[in-house]
């Protein structure tokens, strides 16, 4: 393979809510029109089959969103991750990997320093 592409982990609050699945969906389509050059994966779509859970078995499946996200060259974050621990905890792990983090919309400076509060819990 000449044009290996770069793989991008996506990054968006999920909450067990049906409507951010298909936000996401979105997201990727666009990002993957926009950027062939890039093979999009999102851990709400590739763990889909779990169940989602309050409590101690959500540590557990983001542990296995961390286990995918660490294969990966970079993270796109959207959506409203800030109100996201997932999406925070995301971040955090990103930035301690040394993983190269995009926010999309206007708050990156935000994304950096608000994630560091959740740091203890990677």
């Amino acid at each position: 393979m000449d044009n290996e592409k770069r793989v991008v982990y996506l990054s968006h609050p999920f909450g067990g809510r049906e409507k951010e699945k298909r936000k996401a969906e979105k997201i990727a389509r666009a990002l993957a029109r926009a950027r062939p050059d890039l093979a999009i994966v999102s851990p709400l779509h590739n763990f889909g089959w779990m169940k989602y859970h309050k409590g101690p078995k959500y540590w557990d499946d983001l542990d296995s969103c961390l286990a995918l996200l660490k294969t990966c060259d970079a993270i796109v974050v959207s959506g409203r991750w800030w109100k996201s621990v997932g999406c925070c905890v995301e971040i955090g792990y990103a930035r301690a990997m040394g993983i190269p983090i995009n926010v999309l919309g206007r708050k990156k400076e935000k994304a950096l320093t608000h994630a560091t509060e959740y740091a203890d819990k990677i």
